[in-house]
């Protein structure tokens, strides 16, 4: 998540919410999955600085999702 809000405070944007929630591993896997799609959707729009935040948030993204 640091490098996700890392990307986008570089695109001037602000993320928000607490990440305290416990959910089970199916739900956490799933939104994992949905934000790594996006995150490469976007990486092809994104300046250098914020690219380099996102391809470190998808290294982090895959290696979490191969934790169960």
């Amino acid at each position: 998540m640091k490098q996700i809000d890392k990307a986008i405070r570089e695109l001037g944007g602000r993320i928000s919410g607490h990440g305290h929630g416990h959910e089970p591993q199916g739900t956490s896997d799933a939104q994992l999955a949905a934000a790594r799609d996006l995150i490469q959707q976007a990486c092809p729009g994104l300046s250098k600085k914020s690219l380099r935040h996102a391809n470190m948030a998808l290294q982090q993204i895959n290696v979490a999702l191969t934790i169960k």
